[in-house]
């Protein structure tokens, strides 16, 4: 639920402030990893293809990030695109990579792979043998071979790069998921490899794999069971998801000002105005009034936002919608927004600032608005992914996918062929799935259209009316 009232007393402002001391202090801490790890914001006309496996194929983390552009920066637009699918390697990506993603025209892609390339079987000793360190250390040089493919093909095609460090496999969070040493070490593998391309590529460069383990470890110190991957220790879950979003966001060195304004109550003068236009000051019978266009509207919150907030400063980082109003006599007082409720504080928190980024106002309400038509894109590319997962299988048999019959005989061989296999829900699903998305498959493409349309119209910041008033 969206927060009505952030801060309802000067304890709870003071509150408020000690602890983001503390988290600031966390924070370096944890994410000086991340302090290094840079990527130029997406421009006005970005295409953006997300490349790598079931962890982009999941496909929220990008659609956080176009959660902050679509509200940020509503004069804008940007298109992103998941090309992420399921058990997919790097080897698999520059198979695909020129009808899945050269063929969209991206003007930047993003490659995250290496949770499948390290081979997490080759991980079940905790001591290899040599053979198995053969195989280990092969699937790495695999790896690194096939990044460097796709990597060529990009820049061949003028794409823009951003690496982005493989999110962790958590090894020291207590589950019951069996445990396979080793495996967060060899993506460190990978990831030193992605810093070392990004600088030689002269790319941008996404750290998750340091910073989200750091964050791991330091939670897993009081709460052992604390972690911001899923139970199966390798797909994180949506918070996680949310702080990936973060580090993204962060790394882009996005700003956090959503808008600021400062007005003196007593001469009904406005101070200050960023990002915003602020007209129409009055002070009546101990009332303050304004009118206010603000140029950007908050990041949409959402339980995950609420948690990720606890464990990196989101909001401070990224969602700050800053009022102040001084000279106020001593007092509650209570702001409304276009007539509705927004939040009470007493004159010392109006004096230092209330940000209203995440109490329910109507900046707000539009945000969610937004999200909700981020969240249909994301259904319907999740849809597409999965026909698309399951036509990579076909291409590889030389299946013709435009041939019915032929797609139905390979769907029926490959829940025959694959009977035994100790993922047969899961393929019995994912048949399932194709046989109930095919038919729609122009449907859902016209969705993430119209979805694409939708948020762009819905997100221009409309003109709101404030009213402060002492409370009786």
């Amino acid at each position: 639920m969206i927060i009505r009232q952030l801060i309802r007393s000067r304890r709870l402002y003071a509150q408020t402030c000690i602890s983001l001391k503390l988290t600031a202090l966390l924070v370096l801490t944890l994410l000086g990893s991340n302090l290094s790890a840079k990527a130029k914001p997406f421009k006005n006309g970005d295409v953006i293809c997300f490349l790598g496996d079931s962890i982009t194929h999941g496909g929220r983390y990008p659609f956080y990030v176009l959660d902050y552009y679509a509200t940020r920066f509503p004069e804008q637009k940007i298109i992103i695109h998941n090309c992420g699918i399921s058990g997919d390697t790097a080897k698999g990506g520059i198979e695909r990579l020129q009808w899945d993603v050269i063929a969209r025209k991206p003007t930047v892609t993003t490659i995250m792979f290496g949770m499948n390339d390290v081979g997490r079987s080759f991980y079940e000793t905790k001591e290899p043998d040599k053979n198995n360190f053969k195989k280990r250390k092969g699937a790495i040089d695999v790896y690194k071979s096939k990044m460097k493919e796709i990597a060529a093909k990009l820049k061949e095609n003028n794409i823009s790069i951003i690496y982005i460090t493989p999110s962790p496999y958590d090894q020291t969070v207590n589950n019951k998921t069996r445990n396979l040493f080793g495996v967060n070490d060899a993506l460190g593998e990978c990831a030193k490899f992605c810093r070392e391309q990004a600088t030689k590529n002269n790319a941008g460069l996404i750290e998750f794999n340091q910073t989200m383990t750091a964050i791991n470890e330091k939670g897993q110190k009081t709460d052992p069971k604390f972690s911001l991957i899923g139970g199966d220790r390798v797909h994180p879950h949506s918070t996680g998801h949310m702080v990936m979003a973060y580090l993204f966001l962060k790394s882009q060195q996005m700003p956090a000002q959503v808008a600021s304004i400062s007005v003196n109550y007593k001469e009904a003068k406005l101070l200050l105005q960023k990002n915003c236009t602020v007209k129409n000051i009055r002070n009546e019978n101990g009332k303050l009034s304004f009118d206010c266009l603000e140029r950007s509207l908050p990041l949409p919150v959402t339980p995950e936002y609420l948690k990720a907030d606890k464990l990196v400063p989101l909001t401070r980082d990224l969602n700050d919608e800053t009022i102040t109003v001084t000279g106020l006599p001593q007092g509650e007082y209570t702001l409304f927004i276009d007539n509705q409720k927004a939040v009470s504080a007493d004159a010392a928190a109006w004096d230092k600032g209330i940000n209203l980024a995440l109490l329910d106002t109507p900046m707000q309400k539009q945000s969610a608005a937004i999200h909700s038509l981020v969240k249909q894109k994301l259904g319907a590319e999740s849809a597409i992914r999965n026909l698309r997962m399951m036509e990579i299988k076909m291409r590889r048999d030389k299946i013709d996918i435009a041939n019915p019959a032929e797609r139905e005989k390979y769907l029926d061989d490959f829940l025959v062929k694959n009977k035994n296999s100790k993922y047969v829900n899961y393929y019995t699903r994912l048949v399932k799935s194709y046989r109930d998305k095919k038919p729609i498959e122009n449907e859902l493409l016209e969705t993430i259209r119209k979805m694409d349309a939708a948020i762009y119209q819905q997100n221009k910041p409309k003109e709101h009316h404030f009213l402060l008033k002492p409370n009786s």
